[in-house]
C-alpha cells in the first residue's frame, strides 16, 4: 500500500456477499466501502501467506488467513482468503477477493465455525 499513487480509478474490486455491492470501481469507492469494517472486526494478524504469480497474465494469487475478534462481543474470528490481483504498469487494475462468509456469520452469531453446520437464523 506504500505506493497508493500507483492505484488508478480503473481499479475494480469484486465480491459476492449479501448486502455488499458486487463490483466496486475506483480507489476512493473501495476505501468508502471498507470504512466501517473496523467497527465489526478487529484483526490481530494476517498470515499463512502463499503467493502464486503468473508473469504471462500479470496476475498474482494470494492465499492467506486472518485472526481477530468481533468488536462488539470479543468473540474470536478467523477466516481464509484468496485474492486474485492483476497488475499492469505497476498499477493494480483488478482485484477479486474471496472469503468464507459462513465464518463471518458464525463469529457474528457468537458460535464456533463448524464446516457443514447450518447457519443460525
Amino acid at each position: 500500500m506504500g505506493e497508493s499513487s500507483s492505484h488508478t480509478e480503473s481499479l475494480s474490486w469484486y465480491r459476492c456477499q449479501a448486502d455488499y455491492p458486487r463490483h466496486v470501481v475506483g480507489r476512493d469507492n473501495l476505501i468508502e466501502l471498507f470504512r466501517g469494517y473496523g467497527s465489526a472486526f478487529f484483526l490481530d494478524n494476517c498470515g499463512d501467506l502463499q503467493v502464486h504469480h503468473s508473469p504471462s497474465t500479470s496476475t498474482v494469487v494470494l492465499e492467506y488467513s486472518s485472526h481477530g475478534k468481533v468488536v462488539a462481543t470479543g468473540y474470536p474470528y478467523g477466516n481464509r482468503y484468496i485474492s486474485v490481483v492483476t497488475i499492469r504498469d505497476r498499477k493494480v487494475i483488478r482485484w477479486r477477493d474471496y472469503l468464507d462468509p459462513l465464518r463471518v456469520f458464525a463469529a457474528l452469531e457468537g458460535r464456533l465455525f463448524e464446516p457443514g453446520a447450518p447457519s443460525a437464523g
